[in-house]
């Protein structure tokens, strides 16, 4: 392939892309008495964020190539509490075999 065709192919633009992404979190403060093993909880909040980004450009520069828009995050208010905080995945379920690589 010429070095011109590559070049023109590398210039065109990349089909247009939108990711969004909404976490929802809950976060507990609790605490350990001395000498005690099971912890008190006693405030949580719940809070979020959440984002679109739209990938309009191909020149493999993130920050360049995505548009982020929408966004939206509520850090939430502390509340007196005695639930429990449950964990219904642990990091068992990641995916460590994820690498970072190029924005492509």
């Amino acid at each position: 392939m010429s070095s011109r065709l590559q070049s023109q192919l590398k210039a065109a633009p990349a089909p247009s892309t939108t990711e969004s992404i909404d976490d929802k979190f809950k976060t507990w403060l609790l605490w350990k008495p001395s000498g005690e093993s099971t912890r008190i909880p006693l405030a949580k909040t719940e809070w979020f964020w959440k984002a679109k980004a739209t990938r309009s450009g191909s020149s493999g520069d993130c920050a360049d190539d995505w548009t982020i828009s929408a966004p939206e995050a509520n850090g939430g208010t502390g509340v007196e509490t005695t639930e429990m905080p449950t964990c219904a995945d642990t990091t068992d379920n990641l995916n460590e075999s994820a690498e970072p690589g190029a924005c492509d």
